[in-house]
């Protein structure tokens, strides 16, 4: 074979080669980095959300506006919808689902006053400020301002955590820093929750859900099912308690 054809079949290879390369270098450059929950919380949780609390009547509120524009500094694609209201007697409570990063986070919330009690026969008004209420709350359990959850006036890893502000450490979203509400939250206690219906029917979710696998297979199952169920305000609530204790192990560093 003639010189001159090796040189150009050598030529097309060389040429061929860098060009998959510059491909692979292209397609690696523009391939969005995975951001997890515990990211976010890195992130979230350093922000001092002190200057931006209101005192009303015992409890300390987060300003809702603030902290979506706050979260939407940090991640401009975050989205939330508010799922189906659930009826109580004559009293409701409202649910959200926030999506940060492809992270959901879900929450709930009842359609209480400013003494922190549920209202009965609640109105629209109501209703709209007990979901942004709810809002703020799901974006504390992502991270921002948790830290007023757990009885300390800073974040842990800001630069003034050594100060004071006199701040109370009361929740940003009306949950109260007493042992009947903050030690014996729903977040943290969903584990020892009864499952309300089904085979699993009187044993508690952490007998049953063991490993994350087990729970990530079973929201996605009941995410896809829970509308057509029989028993459909059932399946919804165990849908939620199994997002609580989804979101309750992250929080607690477990999944």
């Amino acid at each position: 074979m003639p010189i001159s054809i090796l040189f150009l079949i050598l030529s097309i290879h060389i040429f061929s080669k860098k060009l998959t390369l510059n491909k692979e270098k292209h397609m690696a450059k523009n391939t969005p980095s995975i951001v997890t929950k515990q990211d976010i919380w890195h992130t979230l949780s350093k922000v001092n959300v002190n200057n931006h609390t209101e005192k009303v009547g015992k409890f300390t509120y987060l300003s809702w506006t603030w902290a979506i524009d706050t979260l939407m500094a940090h991640y401009p694609n975050s989205s939330w919808k508010f799922l189906e209201d659930l009826e109580h007697s004559n009293t409701k409570e409202v649910r959200v689902e926030l999506t940060i990063e492809g992270n959901t986070y879900f929450m709930w919330l009842a359609v209480m006053n400013y003494q922190n009690k549920a209202v009965p026969n609640p109105v629209a008004t109501d209703v709209a400020n007990a979901r942004m209420r709810c809002l703020t709350k799901a974006i504390a359990v992502a991270g921002l301002g948790f830290y007023i959850y757990q009885g300390e006036d800073v974040p842990k890893n800001s630069e003034e955590n050594k100060k004071t502000t006199g701040v109370q450490s009361t929740s940003t979203v009306l949950l109260q820093k007493s042992k009947d509400t903050d030690s014996q939250s729903p977040q943290l206690d969903v584990s020892k929750a009864v499952i309300p219906f089904g085979k699993m029917k009187g044993k508690t979710y952490g007998e049953v859900i063991t490993t994350p696998e087990e729970l990530t297979k079973s929201i996605k199952y009941w995410e896809s099912h829970w509308k057509t169920h029989k028993a459909k305000e059932d399946a919804l609530l165990h849908l939620g308690n199994l997002k609580r204790l989804r979101d309750s192990q992250i929080v607690q560093g477990v999944a």
